[in-house]
């Protein structure tokens, strides 16, 4: 069995990762698909606008509506997040549970 510091470990760097690529994720929609930034309640980084926003791209991103917006670079950053999320999860879990 894996052990508790390693799967520590890489929970916090799947975090870091998950964080950085929301970020970037929510600066590419702002950037580039305002409309669709705007639309989902203008999320950002510090939830200065409340948990809402960020429960709409959470939404948006899983519903795989931005593959309509065909853009390469937004389409990877999604990609991740749909990777890493669910094993941020799944980390979490085996730590709690071990």
């Amino acid at each position: 069995m894996v052990s508790r510091s390693l799967l520590g470990l890489g929970f916090v760097v799947v975090l870091a990762f998950a964080l950085v690529n929301g970020a970037r994720l929510m600066r590419r929609l702002e950037s580039a698909h305002t409309e669709v930034w705007n639309r989902l309640g203008r999320p950002d980084f510090l939830l200065s606008r409340g948990i809402g926003p960020r429960i709409a791209l959470v939404r948006y991103v899983w519903s795989g509506a931005w593959r309509m917006l065909d853009d390469a670079t937004l389409s990877r950053h999604c990609l991740a997040a749909l990777i890493a999320e669910p094993l941020l999860v799944a980390l979490f879990a085996l730590l709690v549970l071990d």
